[in-house]
Formats: C-alpha cells, structure tokens, sequence
C-alpha cells in the first residue's frame, strides 16, 4: 500500500507487519526483522505507560495521547485518550482499551488518591526479564495477558482505596 505521506511509529510498523504476511519467506524473514527493531520504541512507550505510568511521546506518534491542559477534575474522560491512526495493526483495539485504562488507573492512584509512589505490585508482574511480559514485537498474547491481569490489580487497587481507605460508602450515605 503507498502513502502519500511519512508513516509514523504505530502506522510504521503496522505496515511492516502487514507487508510480511505475504510474499516469499526471506522476504518474510527481512519485514519481520525489520517489524521487531523498529517496534522497539513503541514497545518501550507501551512498557513505560502500562507499568510506569510515564507518557513518553515527544514526536506524537504513540496511541494514547494526552491533554495536559486538562487538571485531575477531568483526568478520567479528557485527559487521555486513543489516537486510532497510530494503533499498530497487530495490536487489538480491546488491548489498546486495557493500557490506556491501565495508565488512566494509576494516574489516578498517583494524582488523585496521592499516593504518588505507587506501581503494580510486583507479583502481578513478576517476571526476570521486560520481554518475557509481552513488551516485544510478536508477543502479542503475552502482553495482552499481562497488560489484563495489570489492569485488575490497578482496579481492585483504586476500589479498596476508595471503599476503605477514603470510606466512599460513608460519604455517600451522608448525601442522601
């Protein structure tokens, strides 16, 4: 497929992604190649935003993207967001989903409920190695496990804060 114009990192590596599907194998041999280097920074944008919480895309090629301009009263449905055109090919759309709720999650752990050191336990994400976790080209299953069993930890994290810690039930039975 020709484009007009530069492809950017998600769309870029979506492409070669796409390319190697066909043709001969060392052809297909090359574009994986060529696939797994070049997928090397969004996997560590991907592995800094679902496990660190650090949005870390100066060129604005990542798919989530940010609104800084917006304060924490609008953090969970302005602030962040999905940019579709970036989202690799390879990638789910429901994965995409998970991470960024992952990283709207801990931001708000961060941000809101102050604890500003927060990071998912290391059980849920215990391993020896960042690759091994899915962050690499061609693991896609793998990082869509552990980006879940991530987004479960960071959920139930935020619902026993607000239900003990910050006694949520208390004060919505003082509204009635």
């Amino acid at each position: 497929r020709c484009h007009a114009g530069p492809i950017r990192e998600g769309a870029l590596v979506g492409a070669l992604h796409q390319m190697r599907q066909h043709g001969c194998p060392g052809r297909r041999a090359l574009l994986s190649v060529l696939a797994a280097r070049a997928s090397a920074p969004l996997y560590d944008a991907i592995r800094r935003w679902c496990l660190d919480r650090e949005l870390c895309d100066a060129f604005g090629e990542f798919f989530v993207r940010e609104d800084a301009g917006v304060g924490d009263d609008g953090l969970w449905e302005r602030r962040y967001g999905l940019q579709g055109e970036m989202l690799p090919n390879f990638l789910w759309p429901e994965i995409a989903r998970d991470m960024l709720g992952m990283g709207k999650g801990i931001n708000f752990i961060r941000r809101c409920l102050g604890e500003v050191h927060w990071v998912v336990p290391p059980n849920v994400v215990n391993s020896s190695s960042i690759e091994s976790l899915g962050f690499r080209y061609g693991h896609v299953e793998t990082l869509r496990s552990t980006v879940h069993c991530a987004l479960v930890a960071v959920n139930d994290h935020i619902v026993q804060e607000l239900l003990g810690t910050h006694r949520l039930i208390e004060h919505l039975r003082a509204l009635k």
